[in-house]
């Protein structure tokens, strides 16, 4: 295990220097962070927090990040920036770490080396390294039987996340089928209360309890609809084709590798051994299919499905296993030199994509 621990933190470190190094030469670290997505949103909320002054504060996201972005900066007297960089780095790597506890570490490797938007969301600033670090860490509790650990993990992961509500609930729904009622309370009690600690100050300084939730809507739409439904309008609405190829690469990948570890004979023993993930899988997934703003639906698909890509990986590779049979080991033996390529390939790939292709042709 801690050999399988040092080679992943080895990839990341690669992939790292990847991804960072072409983002340098590009253009200076600190325009790529304020640049970047929602970097400058987070670190807007970790100011406001920092100082317990909300007023005039645009809500975008849930805050979940941005406390712990504050907390980093106040104890370590940096700059918010770098405070993001440093808990979005650190989150990843744990991520990576825990992935292969969990999963082994050939599908540990190409989760933190294929997805564009994980990479560059663990390295110029993110929600998701976090929720994935605590939503991670909530599959380890629950395969220990840690039920009120797997809660804590889990609640926190929502008030980074709001669809870590898919972890709770498949604890929840776990627990209520074996009937273990006391340890359904414990996980019930603690999602409110943090929930609750979570929302005071949003009802004392903002005037509304929801007003994270409410920064997801748009008034000429719900934020849930029938499942494709926007992923069909996003795909007629004429994206660039290698966007379009891209994305539909990870809905395939995904929506195809999740079925098989819900509903494929291969996948039993794994359903039964861990039905909290499988039951999360199918959650979140659809959830995600429901994602009612064409624009996001499709465009963001692969950054909405990075919590399903271990998950679908490891679908595929129960069933591919099951295929090959005798030749399994030998083209899994076969698979790492590719491995390794891909820490390479795809992190500066990743870098290309935030600068911009067609800034990059310039």
């Amino acid at each position: 295990m801690l050999l399988q621990a040092r080679k992943l933190i080895l990839f990341w470190a690669i992939c790292a220097f990847s991804f960072l190094a072409l983002t340098i030469y590009l253009r200076p670290y600190s325009t790529a962070i304020a640049d970047f997505g929602d970097s400058t949103a987070y670190m807007n909320v970790a100011s406001a927090i920092a100082s317990w002054h909300f007023t005039g504060l645009q809500v975008l996201q849930f805050w979940g990040v941005s406390y712990v972005v504050a907390l980093v900066a106040l104890i370590g007297h940096l700059p918010f920036s770098v405070s993001l960089v440093l808990v979005s780095a650190a989150s990843s790597v744990a991520t990576s770490i825990l992935a292969g506890r969990l999963w082994g570490w050939r599908v540990a490797a190409l989760m933190t080396a294929l997805n564009f938007d994980w990479i560059q969301r663990s390295f110029l600033g993110g929600s998701e390294p976090l929720f994935m670090c605590l939503l991670l860490g909530a599959f380890l509790a629950t395969r220990t039987q840690r039920w009120w650990t797997a809660a804590i993990f889990a609640s926190l992961a929502t008030i980074v996340r709001p669809l870590g509500i898919c972890a709770l609930a498949a604890i929840g729904l776990l627990l209520l089928y074996r009937k273990e009622y006391r340890r359904f309370v414990y996980a019930l009690f603690t999602g409110l209360t943090i929930g609750a600690l979570y929302i005071l100050p949003l009802h004392v300084y903002l005037g509304d309890s929801l007003a994270t939730v409410h920064s997801y809507e748009n008034s000429s739409r719900w934020l849930f609809g029938v499942p494709f439904y926007a992923i069909l309008q996003g795909t007629f609405s004429h994206p660039p084709l290698t966007n379009l190829l891209l994305n539909y690469f990870w809905i395939v990948l995904v929506l195809g590798g999740v079925p098989l570890l819900c509903i494929s004979p291969v996948c039993r023993e794994y359903r039964l051994n861990y039905p909290v993930e499988f039951i999360f899988a199918a959650l979140y997934a659809f959830a995600i299919c429901c994602y009612n703003y064409p624009a996001w639906a499709l465009g963001s698909f692969p950054r909405f499905s990075i919590p399903l890509i271990p998950l679908a990986l490891t679908g595929w590779r129960k069933f591919m296993q099951a295929r090959a049979g005798a030749y399994a080991s030998i083209l899994a033996s076969k698979m790492e030199p590719a491995l390794w390529t891909a820490g390479i390939i795809f992190p500066t790939l990743a870098a290309c994509s935030a600068y911009g292709i067609r800034n990059l042709l310039r």
